[in-house]
């Protein structure tokens, strides 16, 4: 009588509730880990995916893709009670929509052993075309409250704005958001968070966006 076989399934997880860089808990998840799986991979992963991605796709555990960009309280735990003095030498970030979506203006200073970043001026979407002349005159005002060393900016929809705030003399660095460039600049500003390597003032404005962004 010839033996049966039956086909089984076997699951390789971390166990639920383990650390990230738990060891263990990745050889759990990858029984090639040292092998085939270079174990100094899975470390610098960690540094750069999302947590349910990273449990997901590394830990074999079973989570939703739905979600922030940023681990719970990461953005929270970069929070300091500090305000950017007028007169310093800083750098101002900005990124213009037409309508349908958020404009806004943050500063960052540059002489700080962390940089530290606060909101300018946010505008929200409202159905209509964004105050374009209204934001001309917030950019104006921020260069003359600080040393503002470079203005970045995105040029899609505003090159003509950008343009006549470089012709008054503004320190213009056009900044397009090609795949390109937000790859590596949102790994770099994730692990900033991540590491607590930034501060920010608590504005909950700015948290509201930066909380609420998705995964590239």
């Amino acid at each position: 009588m010839s033996e049966e076989r039956w086909p089984y399934f076997r699951e390789f997880t971390a166990p639920a509730g383990c650390e990230l860089t738990d060891q263990g808990a990745s050889a759990a998840a990858n029984p090639m880990l040292g092998d085939t799986l270079d174990p100094a991979h899975l470390t610098a992963l960690v540094k750069t995916t999302r947590e349910s991605r990273f449990r997901r796709f590394h830990l074999n555990q079973r989570m939703s893709l739905d979600g922030a960009w940023l681990p719970p309280a990461a953005w929270e735990a970069c929070r300091q009670p500090f305000t950017i003095p007028d007169g310093v030498e800083v750098v101002l970030g900005f990124d213009g929509s037409f309508n349908g979506d958020t404009t806004a203006l943050v500063v960052v200073t540059v002489d700080r052993e962390r940089p530290h970043i606060e909101l300018v001026e946010l505008w929200e979407p409202t159905g209509g075309q964004v105050p374009i002349m209204v934001v001309e005159d917030a950019i104006r005002s921020a260069c003359r409250r600080w040393q503002v060393r470079e203005l970045v900016a995105d040029p899609y929809r505003w090159a003509r704005s950008l343009q006549i705030l470089a012709a008054e003399g503004l320190p213009i660095l056009k900044f397009p958001q090609s795949a390109a460039r937000m790859t590596p600049t949102t790994v770099r500003f994730y692990e900033a968070v991540v590491n607590r390597a930034l501060s920010h003032d608590g504005d909950p404005q700015l948290a509201q966006h930066i909380t609420k962004l998705r995964h590239p």
